[in-house]
């Protein structure tokens, strides 16, 4: 996940200066939005004179639940709002849903790290009042492993193979001091199980 996001914000910037851009504009500061840092910066620390880069998610006191309200109020719908997809694995319905199959590289967090979207979000909801750290706490044991189906399908249709490959290779990479399959072959982190 690190690296993916060294390049979503490395690349828009290498282009900026060779093409000499002045100003880009990125969404989020996801230093600050995912907690790595405590400093709400509008300016992205690779700005210099000649190509500043702007979030223009550096608002404070940032709220997910506000943005959400504020969208919801010109007309913005949630994935609640349709039958197409009832998300599993993410902890919201209303957050990067304009693709099945990006959820993949959220879910292999788990795989890797032993958490995945659902804590990120819990954690923002925490943060944010929405839920307290029990309701969290369970939130993350009954969801952060979930792989959903559909993500799934999408993701292996798009590369090509099968779900079994998919699931064999996740296999082979999965952190077995973390987690551990549990009766229905799903992996799970082996102290919340």
């Amino acid at each position: 996940m690190k690296w993916i996001e060294q390049q979503l914000f490395a690349k828009p910037f290498e282009v900026a200066k060779a093409f000499g851009i002045p100003t880009v504009f990125m969404g989020e500061n996801s230093s600050f939005e995912y907690g790595e840092s405590e400093d709400c910066e509008i300016f992205h620390p690779d700005s210099t004179e000649k190509t500043k880069i702007i979030f223009m998610g550096a608002i404070w006191p940032y709220s997910t639940i506000d943005s959400l309200n504020e969208a919801k109020s010109i007309g913005f719908k949630t994935l609640s709002n349709f039958d197409d997809w009832q998300r599993q694995g993410a902890g919201d319905d209303f957050s990067q849903i304009d693709s099945y199959g990006y959820m993949i590289q959220l879910w292999t967090k788990f795989i890797k790290f032993g958490f995945q979207r659902v804590s990120d979000m819990a954690s923002r909801f925490v943060r944010e009042g929405v839920l307290n750290r029990e309701q969290a706490v369970q939130m993350i044991r009954d969801s952060d492993w979930v792989c959903d189906p559909l993500a799934k399908k999408d993701f292996c249709r798009t590369i090509g193979i099968t779900e079994k490959e998919f699931d064999d290779t996740i296999d082979k990479f999965a952190n077995k001091d973390l987690l551990v399959k549990d009766a229905n072959g799903n992996w799970r982190r082996k102290d919340l199980i």
